[in-house]
């Protein structure tokens, strides 16, 4: 099973001293994976994807595409 978990944070912002410093707040979306895919994700750990997302008759599809301009931090000997 995956599971989608949001996590929220703050990010500071510092405009001048004292009062003048801000908190923006923000929600990520994670998509937490089962164990025994690791196997499988380890080799592109590091890597980044170009993402598409549909969501049809409940169904959530996402596809993650290796981006060509990413930096491979897995096998040195598998192409980008």
């Amino acid at each position: 099973m995956v599971k989608l978990r949001v996590t929220k944070a703050k990010k500071r912002r510092v405009e001048g001293k004292g009062e003048n410093e801000r908190a923006r707040e923000y929600e990520d979306i994670e998509v937490v994976f089962p164990k025994e895919f690791n196997e499988v994700l380890m080799p592109f750990l590091g890597q980044d994807f170009d993402l598409n997302v549909k969501a049809e008759n409940e169904t959530l599809t996402l596809v993650l595409t290796p981006n060509s301009a990413s930096d491979t931090k897995g096998d040195p000997n598998q192409a980008p």
